[in-house]
């Protein structure tokens, strides 16, 4: 059995025992009294598509505008950013998911330009994410802590959010400014007997991508301000994703505003869970968070099922698709290339 296929079978398997777990301990699901709830708002079942559209877009601008700061990155549109997006999506879905997304993003750009470039937009949209929630996280928990969905006091709040957020910044330096330590790290990885023979490529990749690393550091202030403000609207998009859902199913009783802030909570604190996805961990946690909310019992866990499908599973499904039309596209240009080389 291949590697991708255990990892997503792993990752079931821990999303079925945190659902078992959800239901042994208090939450019910029964299918008829869920339905009995349900009354179909036509504007929120079409807005859902858009939302997710937006989304998608979101961070396929982004990757297009990392891209044009070099030469050969112009022909990344943003059709294929957002391909490349999705196939990072696809990748944290076998992978943990605080990197897997780095590797199918980096991945997908490399067949169309210098893999140390690619590597370069890869790492960079990483550090976009973590000033993102640098700034997400303490408002998050201030909401929570405001509506009383959490009771721990505005003082520890204030502690965890900005220690939090100071933590999450001085790493996104670390990875777009800490090159030399980066550097040392990898050659003390490669000095082991059986890698050393890699070790000299292996160093020489680093310090290849840190210097295109250096290219993206010196965009201008308006592009960079752009770029976090895209970041921002795209992970916004991505979470008011399930407010439309509930919105579309007519959910009665349901704060947005609360959802949306426990749900960052959920995926931020999912990023460090070792399971693909944070499969397992996810669903319980979300589970717990929607009772904290205030969301009706017989509709807990169908939602956690519905969300978690749309926001990770359904990924499964069109990564291979992504990757499979970037291969050919990828061979279609080199070939049309040949001639005019020659």
């Amino acid at each position: 059995m291949s590697s991708p296929i255990r990892t997503i079978l792993i990752s079931v398997a821990f999303s079925i025992a945190a659902v078992a777990l959800l239901l042994l301990t208090g939450e019910k699901f029964n299918l008829s009294e869920f339905t009995a709830t349900i009354q179909i708002q036509p504007i929120g079942a079409a807005s859902l598509i858009p939302v997710i559209m937006a989304w998608w877009l979101c961070m396929g601008f982004r990757v297009k505008i990392l891209a044009a700061q070099f030469p050969e990155g112009k022909k990344i549109s943003v059709w294929r950013g957002t391909q490349a997006s999705l196939l990072g999506l696809f990748s944290a879905a076998v992978t943990p998911a605080a990197t897997g997304a780095s590797f199918g993003l980096g991945w997908y750009l490399s067949r169309f330009m210098d893999a140390n470039k690619a590597t370069a937009i890869a790492v960079y949209s990483v550090v976009l994410d973590l000033v993102f929630y640098a700034w997400s996280l303490p408002v998050a928990l201030f909401i929570l802590e405001a509506k009383h969905i959490i009771s721990i006091g505005y003082w520890l709040v204030a502690l965890l959010g900005f220690g939090g957020a100071g933590l999450m910044l001085a790493v996104a330096w670390g990875i777009a400014y800490g090159s030399a330590f980066l550097s040392k790290i990898v050659w003390s990885i490669f000095s082991l007997r059986f890698l050393q023979r890699f070790r000299r490529g292996a160093f020489a990749f680093v310090q290849r991508t840190e210097e295109e690393v250096s290219s993206l550091r010196r965009m201008t202030i308006p592009t960079q301000i752009l770029l976090h403000v895209m970041n921002g609207f795209g992970w916004i998009f991505h979470f008011a994703a399930f407010n439309v859902v509930a919105w579309a199913l007519g959910l009665p009783n349901f704060d947005h505003v609360a959802v949306m802030a426990a749900q960052s909570l959920v995926v931020f604190s999912s990023f460090a869970a070792p399971t693909p996805g944070g499969g397992g961990y996810f669903e319980f946690a979300l589970g717990k968070v929607f009772a904290a909310v205030g969301i009706s019992s017989e509709a807990r866990t169908p939602l956690v099922l519905m969300w978690r499908f749309l926001s990770f599973y359904f990924y499964i499904f069109i990564g291979p698709l992504i990757g499979g039309m970037a291969l050919l596209r990828a061979s279609a240009e080199k070939n049309q290339t040949k001639p005019a080389e020659k």
